[in-house]
């Protein structure tokens, strides 16, 4: 494990510009900053390993045992490298531990097709303390886990990280404008008359004390001309937060903008906090 912190005021999105067209980069982007919330932003790119699965059931026995080959001991900072992912709510119901999992997966359309696990495994980050002003290159040395050989690799990635440093001071500060897309308008996958029979039907079942609360969901889909990288520009400048983020999983990408932490561990400490109750 080796490392490098720097100064730096700036903010995150100059670095994001200058590694943006890298390997499954990865932001993790407190662009919103509040005092309890959004101190850290990370970032990183080229994952020394990536696994994905769909339809497999052993397959979160599988990333446990990689999470516990690559895991740093004694690790005082939030995240020095390490797994950064996703597991899709069909990896929920393929687990086989969700009592309505089966029937819904008969009755579910796989009409994306993305995995239902997907992690890349980071040997070095970029991380931004914006409380300090401080920016920390984090090279772990991974996959190497001999001593010699994984202080070789650590040092030659962290030099690569630090000679980006200096391309992405020259976007510090600078407003990339954004086009507006041309497409169609986005639609949905419910019609008027569906969502309505939902609603209803949901009525019912709470009516009947088999459930108290649903969260009634519908996915909006529309043609764009923006690429990915500008699509979450919009998005960030149109709605920052706590917890926004954007992955690159090589033929898709993820976006986000969430305002709640689902799940925080913090040893035996879990904690969470959601926008409703």
């Amino acid at each position: 494990m080796t490392w490098k912190s720097f100064d730096w005021k700036q903010g995150a999105w100059g670095i994001f510009e200058a590694i943006k067209d890298k390997p499954n980069v990865f932001f993790l982007d407190s662009s919103l900053r509040r005092p309890a919330l959004g101190r850290y932003s990370f970032l990183g790119f080229d994952p020394f390993y990536i696994f994905k699965a769909k339809g497999q059931k052993d397959s979160l026995n599988q990333l446990r045992q990689l999470l516990k080959r690559y895991k740093l001991v004694n690790q005082k900072f939030p995240f020095l490298g390490g797994a950064v992912g996703y597991l899709a709510y069909d990896f929920g119901l393929r687990s086989g531990r969700t009592v309505c999992g089966h029937y819904i997966e008969e009755r579910a359309k796989d009409d994306l097709g993305l995995p239902d696990v997907f992690f890349g495994f980071y040997d070095t980050i970029i991380a931004i303390d914006h409380w300090q002003g401080k920016l920390t290159i984090f090279s772990t040395g991974f996959p190497e886990r001999s001593g010699l050989a994984a202080e070789k690799r650590a040092k030659e990635r962290l030099r690569q990280v630090v000679g980006l440093l200096s391309e992405g001071r020259k976007h510090i500060g600078r407003r990339i404008p954004v086009g507006r897309s041309q497409g169609a308008a986005p639609t949905s996958n419910f019609t008027k008359e569906g969502y309505l029979k939902a609603v209803n039907k949901a009525k019912e079942y709470i009516k009947r004390g088999d459930i108290y609360q649903v969260n009634l969901s519908q996915r909006f889909s529309a043609q764009t001309t923006l690429n990915s990288f500008d699509l979450y520009q919009k998005l960030r400048q149109a709605s920052p937060s706590d917890f926004s983020a954007y992955l690159d999983c090589g033929d898709f990408q993820i976006i986000s903008s969430s305002p709640e932490r689902f799940l925080n561990f913090d040893g035996k400490k879990v904690s969470t906090r959601p926008m409703k109750g």
